[in-house]
C-alpha cells in the first residue's frame, strides 16, 4: 500500500514538473512552421499542355502613345477559355508599326482572381500585313501561377470595322484566336 502511495506521489510530481505549457507550444510552433516551409519548398513546378481560346473588341487608343515609343497603340479587350484557368477575362495592349515593332501583351484573368501576364516574343503577319498570329512567353503569374514560365503559339482572326479616312489608321474592329503551348507552373 505504501509502495502504491508513493509511486503515484512520484508519477504525479513528475507528471506536474515535467509538463509545462510554454515547452509544449513552442513545441507545436516550431513543428508546424517546420512543415509549413518543408511543404512549401516540396511543391513542384509540372510543365503541362495550355490551350486557349478567345474573341474580343480591340480599339485605338491613342496614334503616337509614349508607351509604344511614338506608335500607334491599341486595347483589347475580350473573354474565353483557358486551360487550367477556366472561363477567362483578356486585356492588352497592341503596339503597332512594322512588324519587327509590333509588339504585344496582356493578361488572362480567371473567375477566381488567378492573372497570367503574357507577351509577343514573335508575330505573324498575313498577306495583307495584317496581323495574323504570334508567339508569346507567360512572364507573369499570381495565385497558383505565381512562378509561371511557358510559350504559347497563336492563331488570330482581326477584323477591321473602322478605319480613319483622313490618317489612314485602323480604329477598331473584333478578334478572335485560338492557341496552344506549355505552361509550367
Amino acid at each position: 500500500m505504501k509502495a502504491n502511495f508513493l509511486f503515484t506521489m512520484l508519477f504525479s510530481a513528475l507528471l506536474f514538473i515535467g509538463c509545462s505549457t510554454e515547452n509544449e507550444e513552442d513545441f507545436l510552433i516550431e513543428s508546424s512552421s517546420a512543415k509549413l516551409s518543408k511543404d512549401i519548398s516540396s511543391a513542384k513546378m509540372v510543365k503541362r499542355h495550355f490551350k486557349m481560346k478567345a474573341y474580343g473588341d480591340w480599339f485605338l487608343v491613342v496614334a503616337e502613345s509614349t508607351e509604344c515609343n511614338g506608335l500607334p497603340q491599341y486595347s483589347i479587350q475580350g473573354q474565353g477559355n483557358a486551360t487550367h484557368m477556366g472561363a477567362i477575362t483578356v486585356e492588352g495592349k497592341i503596339c503597332a508599326g512594322p512588324p519587327e515593332l509590333y509588339f504585344i501583351s496582356g493578361k488572362y484573368t480567371s473567375a477566381n482572381g488567378d492573372e497570367l501576364t503574357w507577351e509577343s516574343t514573335e508575330v505573324f503577319f498575313d498577306e495583307n500585313g495584317i496581323y495574323a498570329g504570334g508567339v508569346f512567353q507567360f512572364v507573369e503569374g499570381n495565385g497558383r501561377f505565381s512562378n509561371v514560365e511557358g510559350t504559347f503559339t497563336v492563331n488570330e482572326a482581326l477584323i477591321i470595322a473602322e478605319i480613319d479616312e483622313q490618317t489612314g489608321f485602323p480604329l477598331g474592329g473584333t478578334w478572335s484566336n485560338n492557341g496552344s503551348g506549355t505552361i509550367t507552373y
